[in-house]
C-alpha cells in the first residue's frame, strides 16, 4: 500500500489523487533513512483469506539452475557452479491460495494522532479517500504479496461486497446516532417532573396510527395521573394539540355530537 501511495505521489501516473511525500509520512510513517522517525497513523490488520472451495491449491516451481544459485559443484551438473543446461531440475511443490478467494482489508486510523499531525486529513475523512485511491492503484497495477511477476496477488474489488459493507457501516452509524439520542432523551426526561415522564412514556408506547391527543386522553381516563394538578396539565396539553389542529370546540353541541372529534 505504501508503494502504491509513493507511485501516485511521484506523479508518473498522472493524477496524484492528493498523495504527497508529507501525507505518506503522516499515514504510513517515515522510513529509517528519514531525519525524524515518525510512526504512521494507519494500522493494517492481518488479511485472512476466505478460501474458494474450502481447500488450498498446489503449485509447482522447478528451478533449472539450482547448482548455480546455491553455488554447489554437483557431479550431476558437471562439477561446475556456472549456469548450464546440464543442471538437474528439482520440482518443488507448495501450497497456494486458489483463484476466486476473497480477502477483506481492515485499516484503522489513529484519529487523535492524525488530528495533531495533519488535521486537514480528518476533514470529511479525507484520509479514507486517499486510501481508496491507493488501494485502487494497487489492485490495478501492483498486486499484493510476493510473486506478483508471475501472476500471484492479482486482485479486483468486489463491488457488491464493498457496497454491502458501506451500507452496513451507514446503518451502524445511524444506529449509534439513535442510541446517543435516546440516551440524551432519557437524561433530559430524568430531570423533568414525573407527570411529563409519564406523558413521554404514553406517547412512546402508543401505536403509530393513534393520534397523540387520543393516547393522552385514554391515559387520562385510566388515571395515569392521579393528582388533580397533573391531570389538569395533561388536559391542557390535549387542548393545546386540538387548537393547533383546529379541532377545538369551546361549546359542545349535543344535537350534533359527530361534529366533535373527541
Amino acid at each position: 500500500m505504501r508503494q502504491a501511495a509513493e507511485e501516485l505521489a511521484d506523479g508518473e501516473w498522472g493524477d496524484t489523487k492528493g498523495w504527497t511525500k508529507a501525507v505518506i509520512h503522516t499515514l504510513f510513517g517515515a522510513e529509517p533513512e528519514a531525519e525524524e522517525l515518525v510512526r504512521g497513523t494507519l494500522s493494517f490488520w492481518d488479511v485472512i483469506p476466505k478460501i474458494h472451495g474450502d481447500h488450498l491449491a498446489v503449485d509447482i516451481m522447478t528451478p533449472h539452475q539450482s547448482h548455480y544459485y546455491q553455488k554447489k559443484c554437483d557431479p550431476k551438473a558437471g562439477n561446475s557452479d556456472t549456469p548450464h543446461e546440464s543442471g538437474q531440475p528439482n520440482p518443488i511443490c507448495f501450497l497456494t491460495v486458489p483463484p476466486q478467494s476473497g480477502f477483506v482489508f481492515h485499516v484503522q486510523c489513529d484519529r487523535t494522532r492524525l488530528k495533531r499531525l495533519a488535521p486537514e486529513l480528518l476533514e470529511n475523512d479525507r484520509w479514507k479517500e486517499l486510501l481508496k485511491a491507493a488501494f485502487t492503484h494497487a489492485f490495478d497495477w501492483i498486486g499484493f504479496g510476493a510473486k506478483t511477476a508471475v501472476g500471484y496477488g492479482a486482485m479486483s474489488i468486489d463491488e457488491e461486497a464493498r457496497q454491502n459493507r458501506e451500507e452496513q457501516i451507514r446503518e451502524n452509524r445511524e444506529a449509534e446516532v439513535m442510541r446517543i439520542r435516546e440516551e440524551e432523551e432519557k437524561a433530559r426526561l430524568a430531570a423533568e417532573p414525573e407527570w411529563k415522564q409519564i406523558r413521554a412514556q404514553v406517547l412512546k408506547e402508543k401505536a403509530a396510527d393513534v393520534r397523540d391527543e387520543l393516547a393522552l386522553l385514554k391515559a387520562l381516563e385510566d388515571n395515569r395521573w392521579p393528582l388533580s394538578d397533573e391531570a389538569r396539565q395533561i388536559a391542557e396539553e390535549i387542548a393545546r394539540i386540538l387548537r393547533e389542529n383546529k379541532e377545538w370546540h369551546e361549546k359542545y353541541d349535543k344535537k350534533n355530537p359527530e361534529k366533535d372529534r373527541l
